[in-house]
């Protein structure tokens, strides 16, 4: 074997190494990215309709304590200005695009006041307007979430939620319901379990979870069925939902 041959052989050799040693570094930097990933949390975007004050603080109260998880938690409540600078439309369409993106998840929360903007779209067909008054910020989201449902891309993608003794789930439009919708806070183990990777807890361990949202919920639903010096209102719609008795 002559001296070039042995020197092509150790510069092949030497290449391998540099190549072996690339590969490897690129697998440690995945999974560096993927745990911080996996710490921060997958990203949910709530989306809601403001039917009054006490409704909105207890959305509020649902997304710091779904932050907790954690979750990376997008809600319009925390980012008013963004949004305004932006225009309703443009920043849920950012925000959803951003959090499907990312292998997130769309939360529709439904309450009396978004059954009815839903059925009141599905209905008339009509287009999302400008910011005129409290709803229309819901308006707006629905026109960026309601092509993946007509068109089927929604399962997997989006979860519906409503809250104990203000709506049963029966009264979503069937639209809706071709993703899970859990009534808060009594399917709140099988609801978080939708909200996790793939790869979801011990069940003991989404348990304990759904005992920590409750918790932290708890207070915020005392108020809005109960508020101080107040008789109990009865804001339910359908079976199950009412005054609590």
């Amino acid at each position: 074997m002559g001296l070039p041959d042995i020197h092509k052989r150790w510069a092949l050799l030497w290449l391998a190494c540099l190549l072996f040693a690339a590969a490897l570094s690129l697998i440690l930097l995945l999974k560096k990215d993927h745990a911080k990933a996996a710490a921060r949390g997958r990203a949910a975007l709530l989306l809601y309709s403001a039917d009054d004050s006490g409704f909105e603080r207890l959305v509020g109260a649902l997304a710091s304590a779904l932050c907790q998880l954690p979750l990376r938690v997008a809600v319009d409540l925390w980012s008013r200005r963004e949004m305004s600078a932006q225009g309703p439309v443009a920043w849920f369409h950012a925000q959803r695009r951003q959090t499907l993106q990312e292998g997130g998840v769309v939360v529709l929360l439904f309450s009396p006041g978004a059954v009815a903007l839903c059925s009141e779209w599905l209905q008339d067909g009509v287009s999302a307007p400008g910011a005129h008054g409290p709803h229309d910020a819901f308006r707006a989201s629905l026109s960026c979430v309601l092509p993946d449902f007509l068109q089927g891309r929604a399962p997997g993608r989006y979860v519906g939620a409503c809250f104990d003794r203000l709506l049963h789930p029966d009264f979503v439009p069937a639209l809706f319901r071709t993703v899970p919708v859990f009534s808060l806070p009594s399917q709140l183990p099988d609801f978080l379990g939708a909200l996790q990777e793939p790869r979801a807890p011990r069940p003991g361990r989404l348990q304990e979870r759904a005992e920590q949202v409750s918790r932290a919920l708890q207070p915020a639903l005392d108020s809005y069925f109960h508020p101080p010096g107040t008789p109990a209102p009865g804001r339910g719609v359908g079976p199950g939902a009412g005054d609590g008795t």
